[in-house]
C-alpha cells in the first residue's frame, strides 16, 4: 500500500453488480485529516485491486453520504463510529429556544 495511506482505513473489498454478467469489485480506503473534520477517500480499479487511487475529500456527512449512496453497507454502525463516520443524533437545547415553555399553552 501507498506509504502516505499507511495511518488509514481499508474498508475491504465490495462487490458490485448491476445486473448478470456486469459486476464489479472495488478496495475503498478512507484517510482522517484535520482531527476528524474531513476525509480522503481513495478506491481501487478493477484491473489493480491493492492499489489505491485518490477519489476526493470530504466531510464526514458526505462520505457517509456517498457509502450509503453506492450501498456499501458492510460496516455495522459500531465500525463508522470507531473512523469517525458513525450517524449522531442532533442535541437540541429546549431551555435555549427563547421560549418560556411554562407559558406556551396559555389558556
Amino acid at each position: 500500500m501507498d506509504k502516505e495511506l499507511r495511518d488509514s482505513f481499508d474498508l475491504g473489498r465490495h462487490w458490485y453488480s448491476s445486473a448478470p454478467g456486469t459486476s464489479w469489485r472495488t478496495n475503498y480506503w478512507v484517510k482522517m485529516l484535520d482531527k476528524r473534520a474531513k476525509y480522503e477517500l481513495y478506491s481501487s480499479q478493477e484491473e489493480s485491486i491493492e492499489e489505491p487511487v485518490y477519489a476526493g475529500t470530504f466531510t464526514p456527512t458526505e462520505l457517509r453520504e456517498y457509502f450509503d449512496g453506492v450501498s456499501f453497507f458492510d460496516l455495522d454502525e459500531d465500525c463508522w463510529r470507531e473512523i469517525g463516520l458513525g450517524y449522531t443524533a442532533d442535541v437540541i437545547d429546549f431551555m435555549d429556544i427563547g421560549h418560556d415553555i411554562g407559558n406556551i399553552y396559555d389558556y
